[in-house]
């Protein structure tokens, strides 16, 4: 939410004549975004795939995945029937 809440008031934050600036905060905030996202997703099951049971590794990046494409089609459900 304060992603889309900073990408709707960029204009007014940064002004529309500094476009540079803002594509530059865009990347680095999409960057940081991508990161944490990665590191939520994907760091417990690489540390249990490392610690070598790959099985629970597998299945828990598989249930977060799907958790989230669940919450993504919610979201969309709502968005397109509101």
């Amino acid at each position: 939410m304060l992603v889309a809440l900073f990408m709707s008031n960029v204009e007014h934050i940064f002004g529309k004549g500094n476009q540079i600036l803002s594509m530059m905060a865009f990347l680095l905030l999409f960057v940081i975004s991508a990161s944490v996202m990665g590191l939520l997703i994907f760091g417990k099951p690489v540390m249990l795939f490392i610690e070598g049971q790959k099985k629970p590794a597998i299945s828990l990046a598989l249930y977060t995945i799907g958790f989230a494409i669940l919450i993504l089609a919610l979201v969309l459900a709502i968005i397109l029937l509101v």
